[in-house]
């Protein structure tokens, strides 16, 4: 990166070996500042006038390069001059180097010491030691060039675009372009560079790497572009005059209208052109671009051929977001998916397009008062079914009042709101803690409104940090840890100059530890602990101030050594770092002494890693990287370095052209094994550094698409040309490959969408004696559209494959290839990503329901046995097989709405990289209230006497509504088919007791039964009274006499006539049955007799009734 950022600076850096330069007095002591560190002044070299606002930046060694310096709180360091172009840079004992930049481009930047433009470059080093020293800067003023740039026949250009090219060995007047501007609308531009020779380059292209601007005129494309004027810049000269007429260019013009749904004009759009890149691997790519008008309009001028048009309200101004979609020619959703318009030298109209509105959320962020929270942020989030992760599709802020405002497309989100600066808790809509909780925001076409939420204010946790003597330390870094696994990270902050630091924005109660932190202290955990496991917990809310006192790392212990050559020579300026090895704490860096000499002081006792970087293209060591251990009192470490030479050449391909992406290895010549490598660079040169003295064989890898091959073109090891190194000479070894055959292709997921940055590997087939084996080779990285391209390939068997190491993909792989040594060009393969198919969990036993099955009692559920541990589970109720709303406890009552139905659980296991598994429990009985319960006996209402009727009366029970069934019985045993309420009393219950026994039924409870009280014993029926007999006919001798009576229904009757001849003395009469009919006919012989009836009643069970009727007349 670092070499990239070098090449950007290049674009605008000055050419300092003019003078743009001067050092005043060099580094020397100085006393401004209070403690070790850098002060100078930063002015103009011709009138000593201090220069304002320009920024010194310092630089430190690292890796055996050079990166700016931090502080404690992970910001550069650096000054800003004073209006007498005065700066102080406190800094730590040290070795330094400085850049100057001024805030605009009346100055050169500029490195302490050097016309380099990088500090990585060259500089003078600064020491630091217990004081300050003075490093001052002088810049001469860059000169400016002013002119103005027409067009044949149409007066002034605006747009165009200039650039100001110095010469390059590297480059020549391609690559170093000191500085670029653009002209205005009348025509005329501002250059400002330091005195050099220039090729002022007029309507060059935009390589800022940035996707334009939206004022960009499109109409350079109508003037010939890259003409040039020579020019020499002296120091102090102002050049005028500097003009250019372009000539105008054959071109096409593309024009259209667009608008939204409704018919409206868009103004504003940014119409883009996307051209197909000579090799398909790269796809479309944006071009030209220009914006719509008031009327939606637009025209671009364009080189003719084939392009697609896109369609975007990109905001380039930090403008509203937008408010309509993007959309390509003709009404697609994407690029690939448009549709192609031919260009030719004449205008081509009706590229218009339509474009539809954002949906939008919007919704108002306050306290829990009311009152708005200005600057909170709402976020819309969306869930990636590929990548099974919530991905923030929309974020705003909140104004004054407390609104925002999200445009979103079409689709289901979870809105969350943070507002922690402000010490508030965040939280999700709708009042949710997590996401997972949130309330789901559908979004069509149309605004979704009042979204809205009132923000609890969080706790705070505080302190301040001093040291052993009391004063407050400044910079010292907070860590705040919640308890997430192994206490994880949650946020930091830095302490202010009193020592003071706050966390806002906490829950309430919720348990956090704290970590202190800064170079120079010693790491220790609240409260006094070493490591975080032996830290205090502090609650916030609840906690006091969570101070620490923190102790200097300073020890009394060193670090020092000296780097020699294997001559016994000292090395000067080899870059040492040292490292703690128990925490990885960089303690510093330094350069050797002009003796090989370097020192770390004031270690504490412990183990340090110890890196030697040799900058010597002929130095070399094997033991760069050394652990030592430290006590009181100096640790030596040594360096010995040996002398090797230097291997460089060049590397082309077959048509000359260098080959900018390499690298180049160094191999033994007699053992085979690897020793050295190197980059190639962008003009295709390479140099391999502090090489043994010996004879190597090298090989040379493109990543451009040639084939490797060994030096010199040979194909083997084996077969390679032998390069002799020297000690202290460079061996040249240069090398032309040929192109090779390569792999390209697609990644895509199995519904079509594209893996984007996705390690794509190409795998070679190796036959071993042992079996064979596929070993990766090499490996490219897709593009945003899944697209891959390798580097060339050697002769051999592959395949391509792709692991996302997810665990929710499956790897893929392409079918094998044959690559010949003759082959080249590209060969495609595409693949397709599968989602795994996890194990599934399966049930060793099922859930078990236990308790009773009845209303207003609980039910219990085992969750089962798995065969897989640790799972999580999740019950759900089913009544009939069917879910219980809200029932998803392990235990569940039982309502009313339960009664007359099944019960049973289905319980849901769960685990990360498996998938879930359901097993159900057997169901209940129906469930039911219970059994009827009585609460009154039965009563038996009704006379004991046979013929009489008993009446059961059920009693009461503890349910309405029951149904009743009955049994009567006598003595205690079931009398059969005695089952009404009412009973009549017969000849077989004479003498007995009489009980009822009463049934209760009722639906969804279970029967209940009760006995009645029994009765009295059972006495004897009687007769209902009837009417007496009465004889009827006439009482004479042969006539025939009637008895007529009605008898009690189911009584049996029997007649006796009886006569009386005579008197047997005084005493009882005495009467001779005559007959015993219900008629009789009266014999002569019973004359003058008297004659009686008796009628006689029996039935079981009953007391016996007798009738005697007389006749008072004597027979005649």
């Amino acid at each position: 990166m670092r070499t990239i950022l070098r090449a950007l600076v290049g674009l605008l850096a000055v050419l300092l070996a003019a003078g743009g330069l001067a050092l005043l007095g060099g580094a020397s002591p100085a006393a401004a500042l209070d403690g070790p560190g850098i002060t100078g002044r930063v002015v103009d070299a011709d009138t000593g006038a201090g220069i304002a606002g320009a920024t010194v930046t310092a630089y430190c060694p690292e890796g055996g390069d050079w990166a700016p310096c931090y502080d404690d709180r992970w910001n550069d360091i650096v000054a800003e001059t004073a209006a007498d172009g005065s700066y102080d840079l406190p800094l730590a004992a040290g070795t330094y180097r400085l850049k100057v930049r001024p805030a605009n481009d009346h100055y050169p930047e500029a490195v302490y010491g050097t016309d380099a433009q990088w500090p990585s470059d060259g500089g003078t080093d600064v020491v630091v030691s217990d004081g300050s020293v003075t490093a001052d800067f002088a810049l001469v003023a860059n000169t400016v060039i002013t002119g103005t740039v027409t067009g044949a026949g149409a007066g002034p250009l605006g747009g165009i675009r200039l650039e100001a090219r110095a010469y390059s060995e590297q480059g020549g007047w391609l690559d170093n372009v000191v500085d670029v501007g653009k002209t205005k609308s009348d025509g005329t531009y501002e250059l400002r560079v330091p005195a050099d020779d220039y090729r002022i380059v007029f309507n060059t292209s935009d390589r800022s790497g940035g996707e334009g601007s939206p004022g960009l005129r499109n109409e350079e494309v109508r003037w010939e572009t890259e003409t040039y004027v020579e020019q020499v810049v002296e120091r102090g000269a102002t050049l005028s005059g500097v003009d250019r007429e372009l000539a105008e260019v054959p071109h096409g013009t593309v024009t259209g209208h667009v608008e939204n749904t409704a018919g409206e004009p868009l103004d504003g759009i940014t119409v883009t052109t996307y051209i197909l890149h000579d090799d398909e691997y790269w796809g479309y790519r944006s071009d030209y671009r220009v914006l719509t008008d008031a009327n939606g309009d637009y025209a671009l001028y364009l080189p003719a051929g084939d392009y697609r048009f896109g369609f975007s309200e990109i905001d380039y101004e930090h403008r509203e977001p937008a408010t309509v979609e993007p959309v390509y020619y003709d009404a697609a959703a994407t690029v690939d998916a448009g549709r192609t318009v031919s260009v030719g030298l004449s205008e081509t109209s009706g590229v218009d397009a339509v474009m539809s509105a954002y949906g939008q959320i919007t919704g108002r962020v306050t306290d829990a008062g009311g009152s708005p929270i200005e600057n909170a942020y709402a976020s819309a989030w969306v869930f990636d079914e590929e990548s099974q992760e919530w991905d923030r599709a929309r974020g705003a802020s909140t104004g004054a009042d407390g609104t925002y405002r999200l445009n979103v497309l079409e689709g289901t989100y979870k809105v969350g709101y943070e507002a922690e600066e402000q010490g508030f808790l965040g939280e999700y809509y709708d009042d949710a803690a997590t996401r997972d909780e949130a309330t789901d925001v559908v979004v069509g076409s149309g605004t979704v409104s009042d979204i809205d939420a009132a923000l609890d204010m969080g706790e705070t946790i505080s302190g301040t940090v001093t040291n052993e003597a009391g004063d407050p330390i400044d910079g010292i870094r907070v860590i705040l840890y919640e308890p997430a696994g192994d206490w994880s990270a949650l946020s930091d902050v830095s302490t202010d100059s009193s020592g003071r630091f706050t966390f806002r924005g906490l829950v309430a109660g919720g348990t956090y530890r704290v970590a202190f932190s800064g170079t120079g202290w010693t790491k220790e955990f609240y409260a006094d602990a070493a490591s975080i496991e032996d830290a205090t917990d502090v609650i916030a809310g609840e906690s006091g101030p969570v101070d620490a006192v923190l102790a200097s790392s300073k020890g009394a212990g060193s670090i020092t050594g000296t780097v020699t050559d294997d001559g016994g020579q000292p090395v000067a300026g080899v870059s040492v770092e040292v490292y703690n090895a128990d925490t990885w704490e960089w303690i510093g860096s330094v350069h050797t002494a002009a003796d090989g000499t370097y020192s770390f002081p004031d270690l504490s006792s412990g183990r340090y890693e110890v890196d030697f970087y040799l900058e010597d293209d002929y130095l070399y060591a094997e033991d760069t990287y050394r652990f030592v251990d430290v006590s009181d009192g100096p640790t030596v470490v040594d360096l010995q370095a040996s002398t090797g030479g230097l291997i460089a050449g060049t590397v082309t391909g077959a048509d000359g052209e260098p080959i900018g992406d390499g690298y180049v290895e160094v191999y033994d010549a007699g053992t085979q094994d690897f020793v050295r490598s190197g980059s190639i660079s962008y003009d295709g040169s390479y140099q391999v550094g502090g090489v043994p003295a010996g004879s190597y064989r090298l090989q040379f890898t493109s990543q451009e698409g040639h084939r490797s091959e060994w030096f010199s073109d040979k194909s083997s090891f084996e077969e390679a040309d032998s390069v002799t190194v020297a000690v202290r000479e460079t061996s040249t070894a240069d090398a032309e490959l040929s192109d090779g055959a390569r792999v390209e292709g697609q990644v895509t997921y199995a519904d079509g969408s594209p893996v984007a940055w996705g390690e794509v590997q190409v795998q070679q087939f190796y036959d071993y004696d042992f079996g064979g084996s596929w070993e990766t080779v090499t490996y490219e990285f897709t593009d945003d559209d899944g697209r891959y391209q390798t580097r060339a390939l050697d002769a051999g068997t592959y395949r391509v494959a792709i692991d996302l190491w997810d665990d929710v993909h499956l790897p893929a792989y392409s079918e094998e290839f044959t690559v010949r040594a003759d082959d080249s060009g590209a060969v495609t393969h595409d693949l397709v990503v599968e989602k795994k198919q996890p194990p599934v969990i399966t049930a060793v036993t099922a859930p078990v329901v236990s308790g009773d099955a009845l209303v207003g009692k609980q039910l219990t559920a085992t969750a089962g046995e798995w065969d897989v541990t640790d799972v999580s589970v999740h019950y759900q109720w089913l009544r009939d097989g069917e879910p219980v709303e809200g029932a998803i406890e392990a235990t569940y009552a039982i309502t009313e709405a339960d009664a007359g139905h099944r019960l049973s659980v289905q319980v849901t296991a769960e685990k990360d990289g498996y998938l879930s598994a359901t097993a159900d429990s057997e169901a209940t009985d129906v469930v039911s209230h219970g059994p009827l319960v009585n609460a009154q006996v039965p009563i038996v209402t009704g006379t004991p006497q046979v013929g009489e009727t008993l009446t059961a009366y059920p009693g009461v029970w503890s349910a309405e509504g029951a149904t009743f069934a009955y049994q009567w019985s006598r003595n205690g045993r079931l009398i059969t088919g005695a089952t009404e309420a009412a009973y009549v009393l017969g000849a077989d219950d004479l003498g007995a007791v009489m009980s009822v026994e009463v049934f209760a039924t009722k639906e969804t409870w279970k029967p209940g039964t009760a006995v009645s009280e029994p009765s009295g014993a059972v006495v004897e029926g009687v007769f209902p009274a009837v009417d007496a007999p009465v004889i009827s006919g006439n009482v004479w001798i042969t006539e025939t006499i009637r008895a007529d009576f009605t008898a009690p229904e189911g009584a049996d009757v029997t007649y006796s006539w009886q006569v009386r001849q005579k008197e047997t003395g005084k005493g009882t009469p005495v009467y001779e049955e005559v007959g015993t009919d219900r008629s009789l006919e009266l014999a002569g012989e019973w004359k003058n007799g008297s004659l009686r009836l008796v009628v006689t009643l029996t039935k079981p069970g009953y007391t016996t009734a007798t009738y005697v009727v007389l006749v008072e007349d004597p027979l005649r």
